[in-house]
């Protein structure tokens, strides 16, 4: 198989787990006595542990010589992980089992996406239709976990989580070796990338935008139920979010050669406020549809630009180091805290809790600016 086809087989599989994992994980969080407060804090812990880890994964995986070992010890932490869950007991044991997961499954999507795009740019395939595969395996495994969950208890979600993550890690053996990189006396090294304006800009630019979907992942389908709209129709929304995420990657190059990648990232920040306004008061099936099809840029558009930044501005023996520290930041520390506070928000403010996220929306628009500001589009000079 090609290296194209054999990464995206990984982006499907990967991307399954997720499928399952966004929109029903806390329905079996709450399935086990769970709180919203308490849910919103094992979400937020798992988050924050993968800021702490996925830094220090992606560094080991630039000094590796083989990095598919590192993904390969990642996938088989993270399947020993679902197999306790399914004896775990009581917030503090669903905490603990949740936090050694992030250890050996947070970094894999991080360190894949790296990998597609070294191997992108050597091979010259398009990374937005290899990461397609991925979008489009979240929508099959999203919609046909809600027919599969509907009418059945919550512990189908824990099987169909240990499921999707045994195939993970089949998929891994499957993964081609990355291209070999420069010689470098400070390969992954973290340092010299935290000493670059732009890289902590786009740090903050990335973390407001992605972090304005905590309540949308934390409580979107809780707040769907509240509503009375079925299992199998929650399934359908979250794969019509998904399905403009992958006209938007399959079409990355058409967009790229039309707006450079901080404008990408601008128009997602300007998506962001209108989608988390309008979600609260969108409570008639179809008006939801259209306001999920705006995932197509308050999160695609965000990353696809983030990815072509970090291949034009960061050389190639601090690659796996930068998308791990984009990472722990966009999707664990900074997420982890506004996750946290989520399920306070949620709590005292109901669906209106989306409002505090357009303002972080808001936020992420003026951080890209500044990216703007201080980078000018060539590869960085890291000393």
């Amino acid at each position: 198989m090609s290296p194209a086809l054999r990464m995206s087989l990984f982006f499907a599989a990967i991307f399954g787990v997720v499928g399952v994992y966004l929109p029903f994980w806390p329905v079996w969080l709450a399935g086990r006595g769970l709180e919203p407060a308490e849910i919103g804090l094992v979400t937020g812990a798992s988050m924050f542990v993968r800021g702490l880890s996925t830094p220090l994964i992606g560094s080991l995986s630039d000094r590796a010589r083989d990095r598919r070992r590192v993904m390969a010890g990642g996938a088989a932490v993270g399947l020993a992980a679902m197999l306790l869950f399914h004896v775990a007991d009581g917030f503090v044991a669903i905490l603990l089992t949740a936090i050694v997961l992030t250890l050996g499954h947070g970094a894999l999507t991080p360190l894949a996406d790296n990998l597609a795009m070294l191997l992108a740019k050597a091979r010259q395939f398009d990374y937005g239709r290899v990461r397609a595969l991925g979008s489009i395996a979240f929508v099959i495994a999203s919609v046909g976990a809600g027919w599969v969950l509907a009418g059945r208890g919550s512990e189908t979600v824990l099987v169909l989580m240990t499921a999707a993550v045994a195939l993970n890690l089949l998929a891994v053996l499957l993964l081609p070796a990355a291209p070999p990189a420069p010689p470098s006396d400070r390969r992954g090294e973290v340092g010299p990338l935290l000493r670059q304006p732009a890289i902590l800009w786009l740090l903050a630019a990335v973390t407001l935008i992605q972090g304005s979907h905590a309540v949308y992942y934390g409580f979107g389908t809780l707040e769907w139920r509240r509503l009375g709209i079925p299992d199998d129709a929650i399934g359908l929304l979250w794969g019509a979010g998904v399905l403009g995420e992958i006209v938007l990657f399959w079409r990355g190059q058409s967009v790229l050669k039309r707006l450079d990648p901080v404008a990408l990232m601008v128009l997602s920040g300007a998506a962001g406020v209108l989608r988390w306004t309008l979600t609260p008061v969108a409570t008639w099936l179809p008006a939801l549809v259209a306001v999920q099809l705006l995932h197509a840029l308050t999160f695609a558009a965000c990353h696809l630009g983030m990815m072509m930044v970090l291949a034009r501005a960061v050389p190639v023996s601090h690659s796996a180091t930068a998308q791990g520290l984009m990472t722990a930041m966009s999707g664990a520390i900074g997420f982890s805290a506004v996750m946290a506070a989520s399920g306070w928000l949620y709590a005292a403010f109901g669906a209106q809790a989306y409002w505090f996220m357009a303002v972080l929306a808001a936020g992420g628009i003026f951080a890209v600016l500044m990216v703007k500001r201080r980078w000018n589009g060539e590869v960085l000079k890291l000393t």
